[in-house]
C-alpha cells in the first residue's frame, strides 16, 4: 500500500496541492514469478551450462534479482504495448457508443458473445464526459479557427499560473 505525500504551493492567485509521491511499475512480484518459473529452461542457455550449475548462495540470488528485475520490466513494457494496441482499437471499433453507431447506420448488431465480451472489457463505457469536454473545446477555440491545435486533454490541462 502506498502512502502519497503532498505538498501545498500557495501562488499570487490561487493555491494548489501537488502530489510529491513517485509511482514506479510494480515490477518486482511478476518479474520475479517469471524468472522463477523459466530459469531452469533458460537459465542454462544464457549462462552456459557450467555456469549455471555453478551459481551458488550469494551469485545465484543476485542472478535472480537481476533477471527478476529485467523481465519484471520486460512484462511491464509488453503490458503498455498490449494497452495501447488491442485495447485501443477494439474501443475504438467496438465501444457501446460504436455499436450503436453500426446499429444505426447498418441496422445490424454484433453477435451476442462478441457483445456479451466487449461489454465485459469495457464495462458500458460512452465517454459521454469525454464528448461533452470536446463539445466545449470546439466552441471555446471556435472564435480563433483552432478546434484541431490541441487535443481534449491538453486544452483541459491547468497551465502552470505563476
Amino acid at each position: 500500500m502506498t502512502h502519497a505525500r503532498f505538498q501545498v504551493e500557495y501562488g499570487r492567485y490561487a493555491t494548489r496541492i501537488i502530489n510529491t509521491s513517485k509511482t514506479y511499475p510494480q515490477t518486482g512480484r511478476p518479474g520475479a514469478l517469471l524468472t522463477y518459473l523459466l530459469m531452469g529452461d533458460v537459465g542454462p542457455n544464457v549462462l552456459g551450462l557450467a555456469t549455471y550449475q555453478n551459481l551458488t548462495g550469494a551469485e545465484a540470488w543476485a542472478a535472480f534479482l537481476v533477471t527478476s528485475y529485467l523481465s519484471g520490466h520486460l512484462l511491464f513494457l509488453t503490458g503498455s504495448w498490449l494497452d495501447v494496441f488491442p485495447y485501443d482499437w477494439l474501443k475504438r471499433r467496438y465501444s457501446l457508443k460504436q455499436q450503436i453507431i453500426r446499429l444505426g447506420r447498418r441496422g445490424t448488431l454484433l453477435p451476442w458473445f462478441a457483445r456479451a465480451l466487449i461489454c465485459t472489457v469495457f464495462k458500458q463505457e460512452r465517454d459521454l464526459a469525454l464528448d461533452c469536454v470536446d463539445k466545449i473545446k470546439a466552441q471555446a477555440l471556435k472564435g480563433l479557427g483552432a478546434q484541431d491545435a490541441v487535443n481534449i486533454f491538453q486544452w483541459s490541462t491547468p497551465r502552470d499560473w505563476r
